[in-house]
């Protein structure tokens, strides 16, 4: 879900199972937006069937209304008694004690089974509205298909804002797509970021900056005091479409009356300032808001021509904020070379190898594609498995872990990676300069170290699992790093049980520092300041207290 921008970063698991009084109160895990003003609860339903099965209506609410219930009991102050080694410690807290700042909250029973329906309606709870939202199987498919979020958003304008838009339709003027231009009222832009979010906003562009820089700031200042001038001071927007309708009102005008797998490549800006605008200043007149729009609708062949064509899409269009190459990233020169120079590369066995992702969605397409028949991808899958895949903000995690800045790393994949990136362009990963095979090698033994360190804490602690891994791999190598025997975890494809079972004890002493130097916070907020990886870079580990640790040189 996260890598389909349908969650945000980072979710915890936190299972909550239990009765108060007659109510049962469920919860699977949790996410929290980083300035803190969305909330995503959610609640599983699984079931172990050889064939894809529906689920009623009613078993998807009877679940969701479980996590209804914690929801109130935890604002309610009915969990504060809860024991602090329970996974859902730190939600409860935060509930009691920031409840008043969330201004979404979204509750997903996520399934492996068929839901009938995919949304229902909201709940009031406390004065805040509650959206109930369902992930089953089928929606699950169709991200794994397409490889892409926008798929998700259909938009109905005559039903949803009472009207189609103006539109100039462009058919036909080139082969890969079709354009038109639209002028979109400011109010149902606003309302389409109300209801998707940073789902609407293109993945590879900074989606909104702050209102402080000069480009934002103008921004409000013309939407509170000369709304009336907005479309004639503001560029516009460009979005892409997979599907739209036109149609002729009463007037004889046309205009756009639907929308499918819409995505906006840039005005991510103007969008969110829209919303937050309103949100933050409630005079804020919308009515007279109006903005150009383009709408580009690719005519699909095949799949990489259309990721290329969607990437210039955003590149060219994004001038605005002075938006740097490295944020549209999968033409980025070291994500090429990473592609090319894992292809190349065998494992010891001189039969597997590695894979790079450079796109979203490429390993499947290469595994079906290169496959063909169901045993072609089967023994495919065995030379090339999902574990020896690499992805853009995998590489971003591991390589700031390795350079000793875990407070990045717990940003979370897409902040994390975008700091990673200016850390490229200003040649400040090592590691990856002048990258040639030998180099690669060792970047694949540090994310084997990275995986193998993660899925035992992922074992051991209840919560913030991601936020402790960063921090102790990144002591480890501080500590250990020019000792760590690189050359070896490559050779074995693998690290010994012996190493996994000291970064356990040296992430315990991690997880202390990091309890005792928040004064409080919830350690996914803290682990992500500065002062946090400063305050944990006087952390001196405890020897090495096993009797072999076969990748360290000591």
């Amino acid at each position: 879900m996260v890598d389909s921008g349908l969650a945000h970063e980072d979710p915890e698991i936190a299972r909550y199972d239990a009765k108060l009084g007659r109510s049962r109160l469920l919860l699977s895990g949790y996410s929290i937006s980083d300035d803190g003003d969305e909330l995503d609860l959610y609640v599983t339903i699984f079931e172990n069937n050889e064939e894809l099965t529906a689920i009623p209506d009613r078993d998807v609410l009877r679940q969701a209304e479980g996590c209804i219930r914690f929801l109130e009991a935890a604002t309610g102050e009915k969990l504060s008694n809860i024991r602090s080694d329970t996974s859902v410690y730190p939600l409860v807290r935060y509930l009691e004690t920031r409840f008043d700042e969330i201004e979404k909250i979204r509750i997903t029973v996520v399934t492996n089974l068929r839901a009938k329906s995919r949304s229902y309606k909201a709940r009031p709870i406390n004065e805040k509205v509650v959206q109930l939202e369902v992930m089953d199987f089928q929606r699950f498919f169709n991200h794994t298909i397409d490889g892409r979020p926008r798929e998700e958003i259909e938009v109905n304008f005559k039903d949803s804002f009472g009207v189609g838009l103006p539109i100039v339709w462009v058919p036909g003027e080139v082969d890969d797509y079709d354009y038109a231009l639209c002028v979109f009222p400011g109010e149902v832009l606003r309302s389409l970021y109300e209801r998707h979010g940073s789902h609407i906003l293109e993945a590879n562009v900074r989606s909104f900056l702050s209102a402080t820089g000069k480009t934002n700031s103008g921004i409000l200042r013309t939407l509170l005091y000369s709304p009336e001038r907005f479309m004639a001071y503001n560029n516009g927007i460009v979005l892409l479409a997979d599907e739209v309708r036109v149609g002729r009102e009463e007037d004889g005008t046309v205009s756009l009356l639907y929308a499918k797998g819409l995505q906006i490549v840039n005005g991510g800006q103007t969008t969110a300032s829209l919303y937050f605008g309103k949100r933050k200043n409630p005079q804020m007149d919308l009515s007279k808001v109006r903005l150009a729009a383009k709408i580009v609708i690719p005519k699909r062949s095949d799949e990489a021509s259309e990721e290329v064509l969607i990437g210039d899409i955003s590149r060219y269009s994004n001038t605005q904020n002075q938006v740097r190459t490295s944020d549209f990233s999968s033409n980025h020169p070291i994500h090429v070379k990473l592609e090319k120079v894992a292809s190349d590369t065998y494992c010891p066995d001189g039969i597997g190898k590695w894979f790079y992702e450079r796109s979203a969605g490429s390993y499947r397409v290469f595994i079906e594609r290169e496959g063909r028949t169901k045993a072609g991808i089967t023994a495919l899958k065995r030379t090339i498995p999902t574990q020896r895949k690499i992805t853009k903000t995998d590489i971003a995690k591991y390589m700031c872990a390795w350079e000793g800045k875990p407070d990045l790393v717990s940003l979370g994949g897409q902040k994390n990676f975008a700091v990673f990136m200016n850390l490229v362009d200003e040649k400040r990963i090592s590691l990856l300069e002048d990258f040639d095979k030998e180099k690669f090698k060792k970047v694949a033994a540090i994310s084997i170290a990275y995986k193998s360190v993660h899925k035992r804490i992922l074992k051991s602690f209840k919560a913030f699992q991601a936020n402790i891994t960063a921090y102790t791999f990144s002591a480890m190598v501080g500590e250990y790093g020019a000792k760590l025997n690189l050359e070896k975890i490559w050779q074995n494809q693998a690290v010994s049980d012996e190493f996994v079972t000291q970064a356990l004890i040296w992430a315990r002493e991690v997880n202390d520092a990091l309890v005792s130097s928040s004064n409080g916070r919830m350690l996914s907020e803290w682990s992500k300041k500065s002062e946090c990886r400063e305050a944990l870079s006087t952390l001196k580990l405890s020897t090495i207290q096993v009797d072999e640790i076969i990748e360290l040189k000591v």
